[in-house]
């Protein structure tokens, strides 16, 4: 069956759908552009438009699609695809990866630390549960049981910082508010230098009432685990930050057995890299599973992310609940990469906080592993993005197979 199509029709249905198109008035449509339109297979839900390699694709150029930018994936225009860039003011906003188990979150954040050295930023990523290091080819590894770690009692910015080293133990030990003021009273007394130190400290506190007996018990057991010599090492203060920050790391925390020794070697180091001051390299640390790290009482995470950009320390977090994260990291995470989310209850507060359309709303729990939803400060318009695959030593989620894709820069065959 022959269609036939007026040019001024044919015009404006290409305008409307070609991004950057800039037509003159023709007289007639052109021979070349019905072979390429030919050439076009149907396209179905949520798949990109493709060609067969030895019939090549329209000559089109979309305009504005690169920004020399750290590569994310692909998003589709219509038939085209268009390259999805995080610029450097992406990064600097801070970046909270969303998804539930299996959609590709943890990739999509190895993908984003790869590409961060091509714009000048180091990172140290937390690697909770031994992920990362199998994702990322372009960082050292770092063992915190072998190569030990900072000594918070030791390292000047932070022993010169009380009121942040209470709150890494407040939240890293699930302090009570009796405890902490027993702990914020010893290291006014005298700074201890070891965990060690601390819990002799807290054994010789004066008990001036009768609670301050449980109160003491209850806090010498939870300090007497990274008092134990067996944790002693991770501690030791034989590593200096500059060493940390000078290059691309991947810090294997799934190393550590106890939750709550893991918990505190993350925010002890996290906490030290906010409490420098000055550096002359940006770098960013990177928080997989970040659920992990996060207190009710004590939201240590979203202080440090509401005063670290000015420092040069950017967060970088991926995490399975936005639900479970709290007020200040949402509202402080300007870039969000969200995955499929099977919960209610996620997909009421990634709405709201990404202020999502209708369409896109009800599409988040229908996202295909290495989909998302992604919104920077040079995204403002939400756009689903299929993420690039950061290391061929995965080839899962984020890597299917599919044939020649639309290129829009390419030289026309016919």
């Amino acid at each position: 069956m022959q269609v036939d199509i007026e040019a001024e029709i044919l015009k404006t249905l290409i305008s409307m759908n070609v991004r950057g198109a800039r037509l003159s008035e023709p007289k007639e449509v052109p021979e070349q552009l019905l072979r390429g339109l030919e050439a076009l297979e149907p396209m179905g839900r949520g798949e990109p438009v493709v060609v067969e390699p030895s019939r090549g694709s329209i000559p089109v150029t979309l305009q504005g699609s690169g920004v020399g930018g750290l590569a994310l994936g692909t998003a589709f225009e219509g038939a085209f695809q268009r390259p999805v860039e995080l610029t450097l003011e992406d990064i600097r906003g801070h970046i909270a990866v969303f998804g539930s188990t299996g959609t590709g979150k943890t990739t999509t954040l190895a993908t984003v630390l790869s590409g961060l050295p091509s714009l000048g930023v180091n990172f140290i990523a937390l690697d909770w549960a031994g992920e990362l290091s199998k994702l990322i080819d372009n960082a050292t590894t770092w063992s915190p049981i072998n190569d030990g770690g900072i000594n918070p009692f030791t390292d000047g910015d932070l022993r010169s910082s009380p009121e942040l080293l209470l709150d890494v133990l407040s939240s890293a030990l699930d302090l009570t508010q009796p405890q902490s003021y027993i702990v914020m009273r010893v290291f006014n007394d005298d700074m201890p230098r070891s965990f060690r130190e601390l819990k002799e400290a807290i054994e010789s506190y004066p008990e001036e009432a009768r609670w301050d007996r449980d109160v003491k018990r209850g806090l010498m057991r939870k300090v007497a685990i990274l008092a134990n010599s067996k944790f002693s090492g991770l501690f030791n203060g034989s590593v200096e930050l500059d060493e940390l920050e000078s290059r691309p790391l991947v810090v294997k925390l799934d190393e550590i057995e106890s939750f709550t020794v893991r918990k505190a070697y993350a925010l002890v180091l996290l906490a030290a890299m906010f409490a420098r001051r000055t550096r002359e390299r940006p770098v960013v640390v990177a928080i997989d599973e970040a659920h992990n790290l996060f207190n009710e009482d004590n939201d240590l995470v979203g202080h440090i992310m509401a005063e670290s950009r000015k420092y040069g320390l950017y967060v970088a977090l991926a995490t399975q609940s936005p639900s479970a994260v709290p007020n200040s990291v949402l509202l402080n995470a300007n870039t969000k990469v969200v995955h499929a989310l099977r919960s209610l209850r996620d997909k009421e507060v990634i709405a709201q906080s990404m202020n999502l359309p209708y369409d896109m709303t009800n599409a988040l729990d229908k996202l295909e592993p290495g989909e998302a939803i992604v919104q920077s400060p040079t995204i403002v318009t939400p756009v689903i993005v299929k993420v690039k695959l950061s290391s061929p030593r995965r080839n899962g989620l984020s890597n299917p197979v599919v044939r020649e894709p639309v290129n829009g820069n390419a030289n026309s065959p016919l």
